[in-house]
């Protein structure tokens, strides 16, 4: 996996003490890259232009300065998120959303895809019938004991 930043480049200020938190951020951010636009070109990207570079770097810095921000603690904001970390997440993930639907052209190497019929997984059931059907057979079974008589407690006429 490539980083597409380093712990410098982060857009955090002067937090201090986040060495080991900044990396991790960055190597999930960067997974996190890699993991969406996977899907539309062969990872890892080689031969990329400058300002092919440059965009990653910056939708990099913006996830993982988005996260670090929002998991530290802000005064005056106890009870809800922070709005410069979150600022910083939507604008990344719009970014990322639009090289994955294809408005950013990447001119990387693009995955073929192998598969003809839908995304969806098959489903295969082995049981001749269903348990859902079974249960309800057994549960309205004329010669079914059930396990509590049943009494009602009001009859027509008695008031």
């Amino acid at each position: 996996m490539t980083a597409y930043c380093e712990p410098n480049d982060l857009l955090i200020g002067d937090i201090g003490g986040l060495e080991d938190a900044k990396q991790r951020a960055i190597d999930s951010a960067s997974e996190d890259i890699d993991a969406q636009i996977g899907f539309i070109y062969e990872i890892p990207l080689s031969g990329q232009s400058s300002h092919i570079t440059l965009l990653l770097k910056g939708i990099c810095k913006k996830l993982a300065s988005g996260r670090l921000l929002m998991a530290q603690a802000a005064a005056s904001e106890d009870n809800s998120v922070h709005q410069y970390g979150k600022s910083l997440l939507d604008e990344a993930v719009r970014e990322l959303w639009s090289i994955r639907n294809g408005q950013i052209e990447l001119g990387a190497v693009k995955v073929t895809q192998k598969q003809t019929t839908g995304n969806a997984p098959t489903i295969i059931q082995g049981d001749a019938v269903s348990g859902v059907d079974a249960y309800y057979d057994w549960f309205n079974h004329p010669l079914r004991i059930p396990l509590v008589p049943f009494q009602p407690i009001w009859k027509p006429g008695n008031g």
